[in-house]
């Protein structure tokens, strides 16, 4: 089975097991310190369009995207009677925007699991303004169903990074990151949340 293959399996199922554990008052708060009502938002990697709900009424615009055409499917329906919300299928290593489009960019839980997150980071600080804002929400190590989880993708699916919030954090600024602010919520496993400002 491909990645696509995966996701567009998972999807019927995400809101269950990740979906709505991220709907956490912490999180959404610490993420809202960062954006603005006037800010045009990109997310990728948007998933189900958990995080595209929470966020729209307090911003401007959010387009929204994802690469598992069920995820899509799925974020649309959702979105369908919010007015500044745009959801469609697209690829974070080529994002089809240009540069300096965006305030701020958005791409929860997505960086552990790509084969080179670099170029995902290269595309997301392309598409966002000089001093805009790039919030990454990414898995750590914590406990033990966490553990099994990528064990299992690992095994049936593809690789994944390991990372524990030390090495996260280093692997940002190894990227030449500048981290503004950084927190860790319990969203069903440890979510460390990295607030970078985009300076290019």
């Amino acid at each position: 089975m491909n990645n696509k293959s995966f996701w567009n399996r998972y999807a019927s199922v995400y809101d269950k097991i990740i979906g709505n554990k991220i709907n956490n008052k912490e999180l959404f708060n610490f993420i809202l310190k960062y954006t603005g009502e006037d800010d045009r938002l990109i997310e990728a990697a948007c998933g189900t369009g958990a995080f595209t709900c929470l966020l729209s009424p307090n911003l401007e615009e959010i387009i929204a995207f994802d690469y598992s055409e069920e995820m899509v499917k799925k974020a649309k329906n959702k979105t369908k009677n919010l007015n500044n919300v745009e959801v469609s299928v697209g690829d974070l290593n080529n994002i089809n925007y240009e540069d300096n489009y965006f305030d701020v960019a958005l791409a929860a839980n997505v960086l552990h699991l790509l084969d080179k997150p670099e170029t995902a980071i290269s595309e997301l600080t392309r598409v966002v303004k000089d001093n805009g804002i790039l919030i990454l929400p990414t898995y750590v190590k914590g406990n033990t169903f966490q553990r099994l989880m990528l064990k299992t993708l690992k095994l049936f699916v593809f690789e994944s990074n390991e990372w524990s919030k030390n090495e996260y954090l280093c692997f940002l600024k190894n990227h030449n990151l500048e981290i503004l602010d950084y927190d860790v919520f319990n969203a069903g496993q440890p979510l460390c949340v990295a607030i970078i400002k985009n300076s290019k």
